[in-house]
């Protein structure tokens, strides 16, 4: 009993992490029907500045979160503005294509930059725990998946009550009746990807200081974002959270009762479960 309940908790609290990056990945799938393929790669280059922030001005990552955020954000913006949004409005095809180039390209750099060995965000309490009744609580998943609840908290609140969240509500609904609303589209898509940046940005400091990574870790965390999006709901503020939940519980006992050597298969198994059920995923609106 006691073994199965520490690997319930390793799936809870892998779900954190699965859950961050899933909330970024949603919010650009849901809004602007774009599926980045460089999501993941935008997650372990938030790894590697970690490190340098750590390295160069001694910041503790944890306390990095905000500086990557921004940063991030910024990036995002200008990226969404001056590039995305001159394909956006063509087809899915073009923005796979535009968004795998993107992410060739950083892959690339990062292995020129940071060369293609492992790397890990070294600090005193990246493999420490907590203990209660006897099971053990890894510190930086236990505040992943305190930062997963606050973030979708946050973003609840801002798509439902500020301004610039109603805009992207409204645009997410659809871009012509939006703009006849007199929002300015491509501005509202920029502050999209935006945010959605700075959250993946974030979901990678967490996955740098739990994982060592290399610039072809991007791949998998991709992957991932997608399979929890899906379980969760395309679009929805709390569906990365239930989603990631269900792929780290499933993934932890998969790896126990099969091995980790199947669990992409369970996991893409449970996938075409919920797609064939539930399309929209666990809260998503029935069609």
């Amino acid at each position: 009993m006691h073994l199965w309940l520490q690997v319930l908790v390793n799936g809870i609290l892998q779900g954190g992490i699965l859950g961050i990056s899933a909330l970024a990945f949603s919010l650009q799938w849901g809004v602007m029907n774009l599926i980045n393929l460089a999501h993941g790669t935008f997650q372990v280059l938030a790894a590697y500045l970690t490190v340098l922030i750590l390295q160069h001005l001694g910041l503790d990552p944890l306390l990095a979160v905000p500086l990557v955020f921004i940063i991030f954000f910024l990036g995002g913006y200008l990226v969404q503005f001056f590039l995305i949004n001159r394909v956006i409005s063509t087809n899915l095809f073009m923005t796979l294509l535009l968004t795998y180039g993107m992410d060739f390209v950083l892959a690339n750099l990062m292995i020129l930059f940071f060369t293609a060995d492992y790397k890990s965000i070294n600090t005193p309490y990246a493999n420490s725990s907590w203990q209660l009744f006897g099971l053990q609580f890894p510190i930086v998943r236990s505040v992943a998946l305190l930062f997963l609840i606050v973030l979708s908290v946050l973003l609840w609140l801002f798509l439902e009550y500020s301004r610039p969240g109603r805009a992207i509500r409204a645009t997410s609904m659809g871009t012509e009746p939006a703009r006849l609303m007199g929002l300015k589209i491509p501005h509202v898509y920029a502050l999209t990807f935006a945010l959605s940046s700075g959250l993946a940005a974030t979901g990678g400091v967490f996955f740098g200081l739990s994982n060592a990574f290399s610039p072809a870790s991007g791949g998998p965390l991709t992957v991932g974002a997608f399979v929890v999006t899906i379980l969760g709901g395309v679009g929805t503020s709390w569906g990365p959270l239930v989603g990631g939940l269900i792929l780290g519980v499933l993934d932890a006992v998969g790896s126990v009762i099969f091995g980790p050597t199947y669990v992409n298969v369970i996991t893409f198994g449970l996938l075409l479960v919920i797609l064939v059920l539930r399309p929209n995923g666990v809260l998503g609106r029935a069609g």
